[in-house]
């Protein structure tokens, strides 16, 4: 499993994103790797330029709003004690631009921070951050608010899995990570209730767990399997985690 050599940390210098960014910094310097600090500006529209409230061109504006957060980023990663490369980039989505930002950089892994996790935002980890999942063709690590940093003594890995052979890539990769954070690995599937027997769970359960040591053992690693049920699968699977 090739090691991450280049970490790209997006920030938008909120407290959730300067924590993603902190997550950032100690998984670089744990794994020797590049750490590069990037804010997404998305250019001003003209439907929101208002001359008389705003004096100047559109261009101008724009130029001094470069200026301010290219000085705020660089501010950032002084107090995060980030010595090395910083970059704002200009897109008109703040998703897409990040994942740019990645490929212009050559970087292998993407930190972002989420939304919170309790209620509907559980299920939402963001217009920014979703865009950057699910366009990224480098691995994405996502923060939440709160909770155990990845690198935290007694930590743990757990992969999810929908027990198809894609999974194998997720689940080689979560292996890898453990092992160089000292943590635990663990493998979860999350059964969805409403197309479960009435009769119970046991039968799908004991497949799911084949079926999932089978993937451990194409994936080549160890870990322990848990397989839990709930009437939303994501839901489930969070609840699990915590």
């Amino acid at each position: 499993m090739k090691p991450y050599l280049h970490i790209l940390a997006a920030t938008d210098f909120s407290d959730t994103a300067t924590r993603a960014a902190a997550q950032a910094l100690r998984l670089a310097q744990r794994f020797g790797a590049k750490l590069t600090l990037v804010h997404v500006l998305e250019p001003f529209g003209h439907a929101v330029y208002m001359p008389a409230m705003f004096p100047g061109t559109l261009a101008e504006l724009e130029r001094e709003a470069l200026r301010a957060v290219t000085a705020r980023l660089g501010e950032q990663a002084r107090e995060l004690g980030h010595t090395g490369a910083v970059d704002v980039s200009v897109s008109p989505n703040a998703g897409l631009g990040v994942v740019e930002a990645a490929r212009a950089h050559r970087a292998d892994l993407i930190v972002v921070g989420t939304h919170g996790r309790t209620g509907l935002e559980r299920l939402l980890i963001g217009s920014v951050a979703t865009k950057v999942v699910r366009h990224s063709a480098v691995d994405v690590l996502t923060v939440p608010p709160s909770g155990t940093l990845v690198d935290q003594a007694g930590s743990c890995v757990l992969a999810a899995s929908d027990l198809s052979h894609a999974s194998v890539a997720g689940l080689r990769r979560a292996g890898w990570l453990a092992a160089r954070l000292d943590a635990e690995t663990k493998i979860v599937h999350a059964l969805n209730a409403a197309y479960l027997s009435p009769r119970g769970d046991d039968e799908a359960r004991a497949d799911a767990r084949k079926r999932l040591e089978a993937l451990a053992s194409e994936a080549e690693i160890e870990a322990d399997i848990d397989i839990v049920v709930g009437e939303h699968v994501v839901t489930a699977l969070c609840d699990h985690a915590d």
